[in-house]
């Protein structure tokens, strides 16, 4: 297998493109996940992913551009993974929100039991390992990773691992909350 360069990285604070996007076989990168305090108060989360998928066919930003047009994109390519995961998603019941309401929305989309779908997940092979371009492993690998990434974003926010956010004006920064306290000082007196 050809080895990719490491590209730029791509960041969104959306948990279902970050997931679906990694469904995909693009990697998360080390740190996936960057909490950001703002000055403003409205804190938020980003998750960062490489620019390429593991095997090199498949590039973040066209995932993307595929997800800010999701209805042309399904209706357009209806046999594609992504689409699928697009259109799983899409369909979701209002309600969905815990991890056991996604498997038993998903039990319901792929006409399989409860029973089947653990198996699917938990079972070592799983499923993504066994038949990676069936319509379970993209659906089912879809909820492992956006709970993956949802776990990880709340052991950052315990951890207090996060960014701070600073406008002052025109100038803004993003200044680590790790950094020594005088170098956020000096940092925050050269945006006055």
């Amino acid at each position: 297998m050809k080895k990719t360069p490491i590209g730029e990285s791509f960041g969104t604070g959306d948990l279902n493109l970050a997931a679906a996007v990694m469904t995909m076989g693009v990697p998360p990168e080390r740190d996936v996940v960057k909490l950001i305090a703002s000055t403003d108060g409205k804190d938020y989360v980003r998750f960062l992913l490489r620019d390429v998928s593991i095997d090199g066919t498949l590039k973040t930003s066209a995932l993307m551009d595929s997800w800010s047009d999701s209805a042309n994109h399904i209706k357009t390519y209806p046999t594609c993974s992504f689409g699928k995961i697009m259109s799983f998603i899409l369909a979701r019941p209002s309600d969905c929100k815990s991890y056991i309401e996604w498997c038993e929305y998903a039990c319901s989309w792929l006409e399989i039991s409860m029973n089947q779908c653990r198996q699917m997940m938990i079972k070592s092979p799983k499923v993504w390992e066994t038949s990676p371009d069936s319509e379970p492993a993209y659906i089912l690998g879809f909820i492992a990773n956006r709970f993956y990434l949802l776990d990880m974003a709340n052991r950052f926010r315990k951890d207090g691992n996060f960014d701070v956010y600073a406008e002052y004006g025109k100038a803004s920064a993003l200044i680590s909350e790790r950094l020594p306290a005088n170098m956020r000082q000096f940092l925050l007196s050269q945006l006055k």
